[in-house]
């Protein structure tokens, strides 16, 4: 009377089930983070004993598809797979892993599913791909003394503009003291901030939270009842944000980063085409 699929979390500071090594007949789907499915791939699996590393090993190791989400994110871990992959092959295992690797921006050159024709001729897609978007670079002379300085003045240019309004730094030290500066000017509402240090019951909030509904499309905003602010509003992140949520700002101010982290910004911003005065402001070195 079993389920018949195991469905289990492999999430830091999240509980595991342990449906999916419980039955070695039943299938089952794993969701887990870098670090929990990596480590127990490596023979190391956070919380595992030295008893049951070399069998998770196995059980994730063997007749396993695994799908690597925006794995331009972790490039380390998406090579880890590939020379598994290799050595099983050359080993000529009966049941080997297969690997999935998911991202719009893969520099590799694994086959991509493209836009044909036909969904060129569409006009939803066609005001996605042509979205005005003006590119206006920053130079400053020190970026460990500047940078903050010169995203904090950018953004309250945007003061009274009533715009949403996407801050984008590669560090979690910068991110913290745009805010923190932000918030000494006494903008209101508040600003938001989005980093991987957040737990997910944090993050789940946050989706809640009446300025980070103003950066999604109205079909994702769900019931709360604060008023959605009309004024302007700032979402500060890392790279966390680059990636998993359906972003949309009406402009972006950033540093400069990777091509790979820079491509996934920039879709972050008028994403859906429906402005024509769209700016990104890029402050760079």
């Amino acid at each position: 009377d079993d389920e018949p699929l195991a469905i289990s979390t492999l999430r830091g500071q999240f509980a595991d089930n342990r449906a999916w090594s419980a039955d070695l007949s039943r299938p089952a789907v794993i969701v887990g983070t870098v670090d929990m499915i990596g480590s127990r791939l490596l023979f190391s699996g956070y919380g595992s004993g030295f008893r049951t590393r070399p069998h998770h090993a196995a059980f994730i190791g063997q007749d396993t598809l695994i799908v690597h989400d925006e794995a331009h994110l972790e490039p380390a871990f998406q090579k880890l797979l590939a020379s598994v992959e290799t050595q099983q092959a050359r080993d000529r295992d009966l049941r080997p892993l297969r690997v999935l690797a998911l991202s719009a921006t893969n520099r590799g050159n694994a086959p991509a599913f493209k836009l044909s024709e036909q969904d060129l001729n569409d006009s939803r897609i066609r005001q996605r791909i042509h979205a005005a978007k003006r590119l206006v670079p920053h130079l400053i002379d020190d970026e460990k003394k500047q940078l903050t300085e010169k995203l904090v003045a950018l953004a309250l240019s945007h003061r009274d503009s009533n715009r949403a309004v996407l801050i984008f730094a590669r560090s979690l030290e910068i991110v913290q003291r745009v805010v923190t500066e932000l918030e000494k000017t006494k903008v209101s509402p508040t600003p938001v901030s989005l980093t991987g240090t957040l737990r997910g019951w944090e993050r789940d909030r946050l989706v809640e939270h009446p300025v980070f509904q103003r950066f999604l499309p109205p079909s994702s905003r769900v019931s709360i009842v604060e008023p959605i602010p009309t004024g302007t509003v700032y979402l500060v992140a890392t790279s966390a944000g680059e990636v998993g949520v359906n972003l949309s700002a009406d402009d972006l101010i950033c540093d400069l980063s990777t091509f790979e982290s820079m491509a996934q910004r920039f879709g972050r911003v008028n994403r859906f085409g429906e402005l024509s005065d769209t700016v990104i402001d890029v402050v760079y070195p």
